[in-house]
């Protein structure tokens, strides 16, 4: 299924360079919540919707509400070479650490 946007929450999702990149390399809208903490808010949503206090998950989806929105502004080109460049990054480290 493909996934149109993330939607992010937590400390890191209120570093707006951290969210542009994530959308670059991604190529797909990032999300961030107005609630930072808003995981342990939908896990409580979600435990009341099993219990049966809300009749589907609309009622839940529709109380989360978009603070920014991160659009990707990188080509399909420029997100792969950062992709690669991070690869080669992380195996150099690898080999670092082994020495």
């Amino acid at each position: 299924t493909p996934i149109p946007a993330l939607r992010v929450d937590g400390g890191l999702s209120r570093c707006d360079t951290l969210m542009q990149l994530q959308a670059n390399l991604l190529n797909r809208p990032v999300e961030a919540v107005v609630d930072a903490e808003a995981t342990a808010r939908g896990i409580a949503f979600f435990a009341a919707r099993s219990m049966g206090l809300w009749e589907s998950d609309a009622e839940v989806v529709n109380r989360v509400s978009v603070q920014k929105t991160f659009h990707p502004k990188w080509s399909l080109d420029a997100a792969e070479a950062c992709r690669q460049r991070h690869e080669r990054a992380q195996g150099l480290a690898r080999i670092w650490g082994e020495s």
